[in-house]
């Protein structure tokens, strides 16, 4: 990761702000893409949404890896905006040799369960999938600040 340009959308967030560091600890140029972006003093910030495809195509432009880690209003348009439309514009506008990293959810895949939310992020892991970018998606439990435990459930499907 030395010197290489890491993009994490969402970078403010509980997440987000860890990938940062976790990126920043292992010598890379990070800059956070956030819809209200707060510099950390390490990392560039620019404020801009995951839904903006113009602004992304300048911002993705000569990125060596993307993290998505955003969280949508839990209104179905919202949701499909954010999850969906905004990994299709990551899709769109990263360099094809970028590594993408999603952050999903645990359980997902329990669509009866939440289910626009769940449906929006399933859909979003599946463009990923299918875009040919070479990608990892991570579904973590609840992150709870605190919490020294972790609850790993089995089930999902993919």
């Amino acid at each position: 990761m030395k010197d290489k340009k890491v993009i994490v959308i969402g970078g403010n967030g509980h997440l987000g702000s860890a990938a940062t560091a976790g990126a920043l600890d292992a010598g890379a140029n990070v800059t956070i893409v956030s819809r209200h972006a707060r510099p950390d003093g390490k990392a560039t910030a620019i404020s801009a949404s995951i839904a903006d495809r113009d602004a992304l195509a300048k911002i993705l432009a000569d990125a060596s890896a993307v993290v998505v880690s955003v969280e949508a209003d839990w209104t179905t348009p919202g949701m499909q905006a954010i999850y969906i439309e905004g990994m299709k514009n990551v899709i769109a506008t990263v360099p094809q040799d970028a590594h993408v990293v999603f952050m999903g959810n645990i359980g997902v895949t329990d669509v009866a369960r939440m289910a626009e939310y769940n449906t929006a992020k399933l859909t979003a892991e599946k463009e990923l999938r299918e875009s040919g970018l070479d990608y990892t998606i991570i579904r973590p439990s609840w992150i709870v600040s605190g919490h020294t435990g972790a609850k790993l459930e089995q089930g999902d499907k993919y």
